[in-house]
């Protein structure tokens, strides 16, 4: 009978927070959310509104670590697509280009649609833009003869005299 008593409450609690933050009350809609997060420390729900309350607050690498949690948290794909884009979302907004093409990546991997795919693709390219660092990697690897390093020639001239290369010194082909 208390379960049945504390669900609605909390369904409540999570109202009552969304709404707090709709009329931009995040000291309320923060205090709400750890009330529900002090009875359940994996509240999807609960950690947006946290993660949301701290940005309004100013407080983006606290808000960045709700959010993330969120991620942690969530139990289902579109649930962790939609924290991984929030996430994602705080960091471009602190200018964080790097965290938040991570965070795209993440999110690409839990989109269900196409229409996510092409919202993920074009945060990206922004991200991206935005960012000040480049990176490139290329890497390349050839055939070489000559194994062991030695000489093509056969007898070669060190101040005019001839000297006579054994078979160890001249090139193994490899």
């Amino acid at each position: 009978m208390c379960l049945a008593l504390a669900a609605p409450v909390r369904a409540d609690l999570v109202e009552d927070a969304v709404e707090a933050l709709q009329i931009g009350d995040a000291d309320r809609s923060l205090a709400l959310s750890e009330a529900l997060l002090a009875g359940q420390p994996d509240h999807v729900d609960a950690l947006i509104i946290k993660a949301r309350a701290l940005s309004l607050m100013g407080r983006a690498r606290e808000a960045r670590a709700a959010a993330s949690a969120a991620y942690d948290a969530a139990a289902s794909e579109p649930t962790r697509y939609a924290a991984a884009m929030f996430t994602a979302e705080l960091s471009a907004r602190d200018e964080n280009y790097m965290m938040a093409q991570f965070w795209l990546r993440r999110a690409v991997q839990h989109s269900e649609s196409d229409a996510q795919t092409q919202r993920v693709a074009q945060a990206y390219r922004v991200a991206r833009t935005k960012s000040r660092w480049r990176f490139q990697f290329s890497a390349g690897i050839a055939p070489n003869s000559n194994i062991n390093n030695g000489s093509s020639e056969q007898i070669i001239m060190i101040n005019g005299l001839p000297f006579l290369l054994s078979a160890t010194a001249q090139s193994l082909s490899g």
